[in-house]
């Protein structure tokens, strides 16, 4: 794909794919379960164990697409898992 034309770092998707796997596993746990996401477009489904391996495959794809960087995504990763964290500590009912 073409490289587009916005910043870099840190790496948007992957700020949301950290965010999302801190919230999600506070909700439902580090073992959820059967975590499929299937495309009905390609027809392919991917299986997973964790909210984890759902955020570094999004970490994986930017890069592997030529999107960002590799430090772009892992700054992505960590940053949303600290703003995800400190969300959560402020809530005012913790789910656990």
């Amino acid at each position: 794909i073409t490289t587009p034309p916005f910043p870099d770092y840190p790496a948007g998707h992957t700020t949301y794919a950290g965010a999302a796997e801190r919230v999600l596993t506070e909700i439902f746990g580090a073992k959820p379960g059967d975590l499929s996401i299937t495309s009905p477009t390609a027809g392919v489904s991917h299986h997973y164990q964790s909210f984890r391996d759902v955020a570094e495959e999004v970490s994986n794809a930017r890069v592997w697409g030529g999107v960002h960087w590799r430090t772009s995504c892992v700054a992505g990763l960590t940053l949303g898992r600290a703003i995800a964290d400190l969300a959560l500590s402020r809530a005012p009912n913790r789910l656990n």
